[in-house]
């Protein structure tokens, strides 16, 4: 049974076998593309250029590699949805309309119609006279291919060609597929050709064809393409009514004949699964250029990184207490699908975990999300690093820190002693203090006692420090008694009572040890539950990334701060009431 390029190339894709009996030289064989990698090369060469692919051009590799690469596209699928036909319906042509297609138009010229009225034609005429650009313009519409007569069928591109007057020189550039501008002036514009074909079967119904080319000026050309799906169903059509006629140019005749087998393959189009078949030949082989290419686009370090992921995924696995058990060499044909069964059986694995990890982030992540598991992983990082502080630089634990150390201090011992003493002391001030506000004279009078010397004798007055002279009359003598008094304690009575606070002061702190006067102010304070249950909040709870990512972190560490709080012993700051007479200055001494 005789083979069509249409059926050949269908099977293949649809994943059929394709198999044919032997013929003179030719065994007999067959062909299955069992994977969709496989029919995705198929189809991506069916597509491309067939010099190209015959010889096996470096051009086609990274076209190659996407389509192996794209997993999302089964031809397979492609070819269910449009199944060949098989019935008897014949769909014949009935009229062509075409608008600024070259060897049809001329540019901004009427409208071309061939009213074919579902009959034969044979076309007859000069050379030039568009006998070649009616095939062409029918093929276009269907396939996206135009007719050249000596290279047959070539897929258009749409792309601007340049343009040279007869002197050689460039005046533009433009699309072989539009009709040519009459001046060098519209070779800037933007070129624009369509094709529209209405095709009718013997029950009358009809059927269309349309293909669009706008090529701008700057920029990629673009198409527009509407093929009733009912006519690519009917490959007869296209094959033997429009493809074979344009494919007897190429067949030569007399010294250039080719032989039988050849002819055929060039005149039923089998000829490009020949070409496929040695571009498929020169890809594979081991002296070709694609190994070359995959070197050149640094095929080893591609090795290298496969080698250090696999070694890395083994360690995190290991972490992990997943099994990772890589079998095999790359070489091998069943190492690919052993990595990707490892895979998903690790993404498994990971669903569960993620399921668990959900339930420990914040309500807006989503771990499904890779964007959201970066900030994840971002305040995992993060969180390692707070907690490696421990609880370095948290002021109420630097507080506690330094009270512990200053307890084996000696000068904590007599602190209390210390404290008795300015007690004590402050009372004296406070007094001496009054004092100066009822007699505004006594700081001096304190000032004179300390040179004064009282009388050897009771009869006898003794000298006033300040002019010398005797203090002989009653209130001179009054005035000798009180700097007689005032002489042991002159110094405390010459005092102001912001100067004796300011003194008594200094001796409480010196006897503090040196650790707790930067905290002395929060010591004096702090009431140690609340204080800690804040401190943890604040660090480990309300801040990020606890607060904003790892929630299940900061609900744990408040619970615990709460647990701990509940077992600490209260602690009561002593309450010493202040007499309202009590001067502000002395209030705030700290003993």
């Amino acid at each position: 049974m005789p083979i069509s390029l249409s059926e050949a190339t269908h099977k293949l894709l649809s994943g059929e076998i394709q198999s044919w009996k032997s013929f003179g030289e030719i065994k007999a064989g067959q062909i299955h593309l069992s994977s969709p990698a496989a029919r995705r090369l198929f189809h991506f060469l069916l597509s491309s250029d067939k010099a190209k692919v015959a010889a096996g051009s470096e051009e086609l590799f990274s076209g190659l590699i996407a389509a192996w690469n794209n997993s999302s596209f089964d031809p397979a699928l492609q070819q269910s949805a449009t199944p060949l036909a098989t019935g008897s319906d014949r769909w014949r042509l009935a009229r062509v309309e075409a608008t600024g297609f070259g060897g049809l138009n001329l540019v901004d010229g009427p409208l071309f119609v061939l009213a074919a009225n579902r009959q034969n034609w044979c076309l007859e005429g000069q050379n030039g006279s568009g006998k070649t650009s009616i095939a062409s313009a029918i093929i276009w519409a269907l396939t996206g291919y135009r007719c050249r007569d000596q290279d047959g069928l070539v897929k258009d591109d749409g792309r601007r060609m340049p343009v040279f007057n007869d002197s050689g020189v460039q005046i533009g550039d433009w699309p072989p597929t539009v009709a040519y501008p009459p001046n060098a002036l519209k070779l800037a514009g933007t070129a624009e050709a369509w094709v529209r074909l209405l095709f009718q079967d013997d029950h009358g119904s009809t059927a269309e064809a349309f293909r669009r080319l706008t090529a701008p000026p700057v920029g990629e050309p673009q198409f527009e393409s509407r093929v009733d799906p009912a006519l690519g169903t009917a490959p007869q059509l296209v094959e033997t009514g429009l493809l074979m006629p344009t494919r007897l140019a190429r067949i030569g005749f007399g010294e250039k004949s080719h032989s039988i087998y050849e002819a055929v393959k060039l005149l039923t189009g089998l000829d490009q699964l020949a070409d496929i078949g040695e571009g498929a030949a020169s890809f594979s082989h081991k002296a070709k250029r694609l190994l070359k290419y995959g070197s050149d686009k640094g095929i080893q370090g591609i090795e290298t990184k496969l080698e250090t992921a696999l070694e890395r995924a083994a360690e995190e696995s290991r972490k992990a207490g997943f099994a990772l058990t890589i079998a095999g060499k790359p070489e091998d044909k069943t190492y690919a699908q052993g990595l990707r069964e490892l895979a998903d059986s690790a993404a498994t694995l990971a669903a569960t975990h993620s399921r668990a990890l959900q339930a420990e982030v914040a309500a807006d992540i989503n771990t499904a999300n890779p964007e959201h598991r970066a900030r994840i992983r971002s305040a995992v990082t993060a969180a390692r690093g707070v907690l490696q502080q421990n609880v370095k630089g948290i002021t109420l634990f630097e507080a506690w820190a330094a009270l512990k150390a200053a307890h084996a201090d000696s000068r904590i011992s007599a602190l209390s002693g210390i404290l008795t003493t300015a007690q004590s002391q402050i009372g004296q001030a406070i007094a001496w203090d009054k004092r100066q506000g009822e007699d505004l004279r006594l700081r001096l009078k304190a000032l004179a006692a300390q040179n004064f010397v009282a009388a050897g004798h009771e009869h006898e007055d003794a000298d006033c420090p300040l002019c010398q002279s005797k203090l002989s009359l009653p209130h001179q003598r009054a005035l000798a008694a009180e700097l007689a008094a005032l002489k042991a304690a002159a110094d405390a009575a010459q005092r102001k009572l912001a100067d004796a606070c300011a003194a008594i002061e200094k001796e409480v702190r010196d006897a503090i040890p040196a650790l707790l006067i930067p905290h002395f102010a929060a010591l004096a304070a702090m009431q140690p539950r609340t204080s800690f249950e804040k401190a943890v909040r604040e660090r480990f709870v309300e801040e990020a990334p606890f607060a904003t990512v790892l929630t299940g972190m900061a609900d744990f560490a408040a619970g615990t701060a709460a647990a701990l709080t509940e077992r600490m012993p209260g602690f009561n700051h002593a309450d010493l009431e202040v007499p309202a007479d009590v001067p502000a200055t002395a209030v705030s001494v700290p003993c």
